[in-house]
């Protein structure tokens, strides 16, 4: 069956539309054909069910295209990144959206007439860093590392979005690290996700101040994985602690991302990253570790290689409008 994700001429298109779907917000701009933002919207998520996800995301398309006024016929496809497993158009699987087989793009080509390219976020994300450092030096092999929520990658070679042939290349977050280690949703135990995302340094911090060990962390209201860094900058041993075992499990997704794919830049972003240096250091120093052990990894894992993504820059969002972009240059339909 022909998917109704399908094209008109190229020749008569101006803009695209780009939106980067979160579980709390979603954020959309349009751009024309220089990449200049003509609109941009911000608006809440009601992830509270299936129907207000795709509402929100409704709203957030009409929001963009009324304020392209007489410009809207011109929008040649739209780009979403979403947060889940996608297949051809449909939501397979987005616990933060309570989304399940759903065909968003199916349903917002139906409501607005506007061809639809959907795909994972951190996927989205990756082609939004991709086209960040391509425009600042010659690249073609990149891995977009996001340690947020949770932890996945995307994988650009040779300037292409690997997917791999079930669209779930770059799951890191579910190699298992530590055998022992918490269970992870996807039914293990250790996965990376599972120890190094966001709620791991939270869940790790809280049990060993339950401990009694003095800490700065008794401070703040609110714990959180910026607060540890921030505690860790101050010499807090409890926080420094946390930050070097963490530094050291993403130190070993980042070698394998290299090993692995043997990209030229593997990019760190998610919100644990918006610490900057004081997240990126302690990582560039395990790296260290591993180099001075091994002539191959002194080879390999060159500080250079890594690489903050600046926090004024949403890869996500023009990561989805490199994605509406590639749709209207290569028209295919799906099957």
């Amino acid at each position: 069956m022909t998917s109704l994700i399908e094209m008109s001429d190229p020749s008569s298109l101006q803009y695209l539309i780009g939106l980067d779907v979160g579980g709390t917000k979603i954020e959309a701009i349009a751009v024309n054909e220089d990449q200049k933002i003509l609109s941009h919207v911000t608006l809440p998520t009601d992830a509270r069910s299936q129907s207000g996800a795709a509402n929100s995301i409704r709203d957030a398309v009409g929001a963009i295209l009324a304020a392209l006024q007489d410009g809207a016929e011109n929008v040649g496809a739209i780009g979403l990144g979403v947060p889940g497993q996608i297949r051809n158009g449909v939501v397979e699987l987005a616990v933060n959206l309570n989304m399940k087989s759903f065909p968003l793009g199916e349903v917002l080509f139906s409501e607005f007439g506007i061809p639809v390219v959907l795909e994972n976020d951190v996927r989205a994300a990756a082609l939004g860093a991709y086209q960040y450092f391509a425009d600042r030096e010659p690249i073609k092999n990149l891995a977009y590392l996001s340690i947020g929520t949770g932890i996945a990658a995307g994988v650009i070679i040779e300037g292409k979005l690997y997917k791999g042939s079930n669209g779930m290349a770059g799951e890191i977050g579910h190699l298992m690290i530590e055998p022992d280690g918490p269970r992870c949703n996807c039914g293990l135990y250790g996965c990376l996700e599972v120890v190094a995302a966001g709620p791991a340094y939270v869940a790790q911090a809280e049990r060993l101040l339950q401990t009694g060990q003095p800490s700065l962390l008794r401070d703040f209201d609110l714990l959180t994985a910026q607060a540890i860094y921030q505690a860790a900058q101050k010499k807090d041993p409890l926080a420094r602690q946390i930050v070097q075992k963490n530094s050291g499990y993403l130190s070993r997704a980042i070698q394998l991302l290299i090993m692995t794919y043997d990209v030229e830049k593997v990019v760190l972003g998610g919100g644990v990253s918006h610490d900057g240096d004081g997240f990126l250091i302690p990582i560039l120093a395990e790296l260290a570790g591993l180099r001075a052990q091994s002539e191959l990894a002194n080879i390999m894992l060159a500080d250079s290689k890594i690489t903050l993504m600046p926090n004024t820059y949403n890869a996500g969002l023009w990561g989805s409008i490199a994605l509406a972009r590639q749709m209207v240059r290569n028209p295919i339909l799906e099957k």
